[in-house]
């Protein structure tokens, strides 16, 4: 069964074929060249790019890895200079290619292979094109195929064989109109600023849902909406079983989102988001919360529902050379009459420290985050603030906090070492839990029984080349320390095999 899968694998790779960059492809949420650029936006400012409302675009690194080098802003063996040499490997073909606005295509492939401590092998396979249709339409798609997929909870698919299970994380057309763009179908949107994009209001890590979104920029600010059907639920009270139609009787669930950002004299970046999650028997799209020029929470008070909105309002300042600060504050419900329940907000706080003295080049973040009882929560559950199994804001659900260390260093091009240290506490309320009756909520924060644990991991990751890497660690999964491995592969061409030019420009 594993030869079957490589075999596919290596299939993948041979179809891949001579393709030229178009630019325009989504970065996934956690993929590594998303981390480089999180790390460069501290340690020189990545100021042609907003890396706090993602998805990013290769395209868009590749103009500001180009306007980083112009400027001189990485000496020579720094740490920013190690970033944007492994930028430039992997974007090589998007920085060749950002002058064109003809009809092209591009395409890539990777496998990554993860070995536990018990030597069990868990392949993956990724493979991500976009086409170029005309000078305003592209047309992007990705896929995961993974052996093992289904033993995450949050995973959206099913086994397909023999294990083997899969799903299309982006597939979407977008349509440049100049002042914006606007798109239909799949991505994986994450806002805010906290690490490894575990943001409070909407983080990348859940799974990507088909929506109908619109970008631009008016002057010094920039802003983004989309609009999505979730999941139906089956509704409570109700059996699960088909009525006379055949259906079964299920909840529709929807999401609107919308955020603006600034930046405030290349030193502070400020964002402000509001998204609202409803639905219910036979709830359809609403006009009012889809439109992004309209305050969902308006829309709710004066239609007299019972939705669930959200407003966030996140910052990222260099403070100077060495420091910068970040921080995001979430408000689910809050209390301004009769204190009926403890409001429901949560923050984000943290600080990273940058441009050391010593020897190796080294960056140390430092991050503190709170939920309080209730945040996410509510009383119908189609309106509780999920996607699947996973939550659409941060991981940890409500009800806890956490506390972590982090310092990456880069001693020379090719190592790297991670080494982090977290504390996590958390109450006994749960996103899926009702929200109950007045006298029954238990208290602001950390309701029952606490349960407190403490984890982290040591890393290290050889990079012999921006296409190919090695990487093991000692890490703590789930209740357990372990030591696992693994190594990542990947494949791409330059030339042009959909229009029938080759050559690089």
């Amino acid at each position: 069964m594993l030869r079957a899968f490589l075999l596919v694998v290596a299939l993948l790779f041979v179809s891949a074929g001579p393709v030229r960059a178009t630019g325009e492809e989504d970065i996934p949420a956690g993929e590594r060249i998303e981390t480089i650029a999180f790390n460069l936006t501290a340690i020189i400012g990545l100021d042609s790019i907003d890396v706090f409302t993602r998805p990013i675009q290769r395209g868009d690194l590749a103009r500001a890895v180009l306007r980083a080098r112009s400027k001189g802003a990485a000496a020579p063996g720094s740490l920013a200079d190690h970033y944007l040499k492994e930028l430039e490997r992997e974007l090589r073909d998007e920085i060749g290619s950002l002058s064109r606005k003809e009809p092209e295509a591009s395409a890539r492939a990777s496998l990554t292979v993860v070995a536990d401590r018990d030597a069990r092998l868990r392949p993956t396979v990724t493979a991500a094109g976009a086409v170029r249709a005309h000078p305003r339409l592209t047309w992007h798609q990705r896929v995961e195929v993974d052996r093992d997929g289904l033993d995450d909870s949050d995973f959206p698919g099913i086994e397909w064989k023999h294990g083997i299970s899969g799903h299309f994380t982006h597939a979407y057309f977008a349509i440049d109109l100049d002042v914006v763009e606007v798109w239909l179908g799949r991505r994986n949107p994450a806002w805010g600023v906290g690490l490894d994009g575990t943001s409070l209001i909407l983080q990348g890590h859940s799974p990507s849902f088909d929506q109908v979104g619109v970008a631009g920029s008016i002057g010094p600010f920039d802003f983004t909406a989309f609009t999505a059907p979730l999941d139906a639920i089956p509704l409570p009270d109700e059996p699960a079983t088909p009525d006379e139609s055949g259906a079964v009787p299920v909840a529709d669930r929807w999401l609107s989102a919308h955020r603006i950002a600034f930046t405030i004299k290349e030193r502070l970046r400020v964002g402000l988001t509001e998204t609202i999650l409803y639905g219910g028997r036979g709830r359809g799209l609403d006009w009012g919360y889809a439109n992004p020029l309209l305050f969902s929470y308006a829309v709710q008070w004066n239609g007299g529902r019972n939705d669930n909105p959200f407003w966030s309002l996140d910052f990222y300042l260099h403070m100077n050379e060495w420091l910068d600060a970040f921080g995001e504050f979430l408000l689910d419900d809050f209390q301004y009459e009769e204190q009926l329940e403890p409001n429901q907000i949560g923050f984000l706080a943290g600080v990273r420290i940058k441009n050391l003295p010593p020897a190796v080049p080294c960056i140390l973040d430092l991050e503190y985050t709170r939920r309080n009882n209730l945040v996410y929560v509510h009383e119908d559950p189609w309106n509780r603030y999920t996607y699947g199994n996973a939550a659409l804001g941060s991981p940890l659900g409500p009800d806890g906090d956490r506390a972590r260390a982090r310092i990456t260093a880069r001693p020379a091009y090719w190592l790297e070492l991670v080494a982090e240290i977290d504390h996590v506490r958390k109450g006994e309320r749960t996103i899926l839990e009702p929200q109950g009756e007045p006298g029954t909520y238990g208290g602001s924060f950390l309701v029952g029984e606490v349960r407190e644990v403490t984890g982290g991991k040591v890393r290290v990751e050889w990079i012999p080349h921006a296409e190919r890497r090695l990487f093991g660690e000692y890490v703590r999964v789930e209740d357990d320390w372990t030591i696992r491995g693994g190594a990542t592969i990947r494949v791409q061409r330059s030339g042009n095999a959909v229009f029938g030019r080759d050559g690089r420009p």
